[in-house]
């Protein structure tokens, strides 16, 4: 069990990317400074497996980091469909998808932020895309657009400055991409 001091040294390190890291981690890896309770054979093991690690060492900081960071994105989505007990954010997308405006056999995909291109899909197939880029546009726009405040929040902050351009065409590229439900018809106008 790798303990605080290797956890430290390893956190938001790349060393399959960055040179810098590579050198500053092998030496400690292989030598045993970090990971000191393991053999000669598994410390040259870890360091193969971390070499081959596409993108940030993860670590339980880099987790709750990518929560936060998901959370933002549902809830902005929350914003357009309102997920039953015991849905998903992406399981209430999906039932929220009826595939209204949709040509048969095509689905709608947003090329740039006002143009629409269409490739042959199948329902399902639209439905998937359709919550991918739902999704996408969630992260290129959830900073300007908080989530909604409940309960107490609500008398400390009367307001969530949300954006409602961004909002409505969030609403928007939703029905256009075959998504419908009272949120996205009325509640963002």
């Amino acid at each position: 069990m790798p303990n605080k001091v290797t956890v430290k040294a390893l956190e938001l390190r790349v060393p399959s990317v960055s040179i810098r890291d590579a050198d500053e981690l092998r030496g400690p890896v292989l030598g045993g400074t970090i990971f000191s309770a393991f053999s000669e054979q598994d410390r040259v093991g870890t360091w193969a497996r971390l070499q081959a690690v596409d993108g940030l060492i993860p670590t339980l900081y880099t987790l709750f980091e990518d929560l936060n960071y998901l959370k933002a994105l549902f809830d902005y989505i929350t914003r357009l469909i309102r997920p039953s007990p015991g849905d998903t954010v992406s399981t209430a997308l999906f039932k929220a998808f009826s595939d209204t405006n949709q040509s048969p056999d095509r689905a709608v995909i947003q090329v740039t932020k006002s143009s629409f291109a269409s490739s042959p899909a199948s329902s399902a197939d639209r439905a998937d895309l359709g919550v991918r880029q739902l999704y996408a546009y969630a992260i290129r726009y959830y900073l300007q657009i908080p989530r909604d405040l409940k309960g107490k929040e609500l008398l400390a902050r009367y307001t969530t400055n949300a954006d409602r351009i961004v909002l409505r065409k969030f609403a928007n590229l939703a029905e256009r991409l075959g998504f419908e439900n009272r949120e996205i018809a009325y509640d963002l106008l």
